[in-house]
């Protein structure tokens, strides 16, 4: 039998799916990004009854949409909107991919296709409580950067912006890469940034030439063999006592929660055969097979959960700043 908070999370997951497509629908959340409105406005403007109106303004506030203005009228408080409706229609056709495996082109990697770099703002956004913390761990592993997979850059980004000494070797495929050159000149940090148009598993690097590789939301993307391939690699563009840092979604170590990371997990994998989300002891064992050593988790956020895995290449860093933070 589901227990009563079970209960109450697949009401509130329903009905906030259907409040959020139906105010796509009917132009709702459109007319709330125009400006401020009013109940009797807004029921008058998309063709929604008037009676419900302050309900559902209330609602999409409660959801982060919307937040009160004055005098009884409410404004949309989500510039992203656009970036979140592309992310969202990952969703369409959700039973179709429980049914049917897609097919990738032949030997395209994971993230080739356009649809993929619309993704990855979004996914910068939804882990914006985790780069503090993250940067402060990281902060110290020196000033040699690579960041692979750097969709968004929000971890290389948040490097640079609290070091001008950092320089960062950002690796990207042809269909992402556009999206974090423009985070970088947003952000303006072109002269930290050197971009790489490449998968990371053809990508020619000079060997030991880095003091951190970050691997952000990247190795949930490949199977198990897949990362024990690309751990390697990032051993060897390590220097001695070098960092890798792993950043993603951790499950439990029987795979069956925290809740938002096993049922992101079915989402993933129904669109990413390949992929899949790994627990602690699995990073660990590849980092170790790697040769790293010092394997240690830390929790960088809670909603959504949000975990570092950091090992270091063995021997002695080359520059003061290459220190274990």
């Amino acid at each position: 039998m589901l227990r009563p908070d079970q209960l109450a999370y697949l009401y509130q997951v329903r009905a906030a799916n259907a409040i959020f497509a139906s105010s796509v629908e009917l132009g709702v959340l459109d007319r709330l990004a125009r400006g401020p409105v009013e109940a009797e406005d807004l029921a008058r403007e998309c063709g929604i009854r008037e009676e419900i109106a302050p309900a559902l303004l209330n609602a999409l506030a409660s959801l982060g949409l919307a937040e009160p203005s004055s005098h009884g009228s409410f404004v949309g408080v989500t510039d992203e909107l656009p970036d979140l409706l592309a992310f969202l229609h990952r969703f369409d056709a959700f039973t179709d991919g429980l049914l049917r495996r897609p097919e990738p082109p032949p030997q395209a990697p994971p993230g080739a296709d356009e649809a993929f770099g619309q993704t990855v703002r979004p996914l910068a956004n939804l882990c914006a409580a985790a780069i503090p913390p993250a940067i402060e761990h990281l902060g110290g592993a020196g000033p040699r950067v690579l960041d692979l997979g750097a969709g968004a850059a929000p971890w290389s980004l948040a490097l640079a912006g609290a070091d001008p000494e950092v320089v960062v070797t950002a690796v990207d495929l042809p269909a992402v890469l556009p999206v974090t050159r423009r985070a970088v000149a947003a952000a303006g940090r072109e002269a930290q940034f050197r971009f790489v148009e490449s998968d990371m598993f053809s990508v020619a690097l000079e060997e030991a030439a880095f003091d951190l590789v970050i691997l952000g939301s990247v190795c949930h993307l490949f199977d198990d063999a897949t990362n024990r391939v690309l751990l390697g690699r990032v051993a060897r563009w390590l220097a001695p006592g070098g960092t890798a840092a792993v950043i993603d979604f951790l499950p439990n170590e029987r795979r069956d929660g925290p809740r938002e990371v096993v049922v992101y997990a079915v989402d993933l994998v129904r669109r990413m055969p390949a992929g899949g989300v790994y627990p602690f002891s699995a990073y660990a064992g590849w980092l170790r097979e790697s040769g790293f050593e010092g394997i240690e988790r830390v929790e960088l956020a809670s909603c959504p959960q949000v975990t570092l895995v950091r090992g270091r290449r063995p021997g002695q860093p080359s520059l003061p700043g290459g220190l274990w933070p």
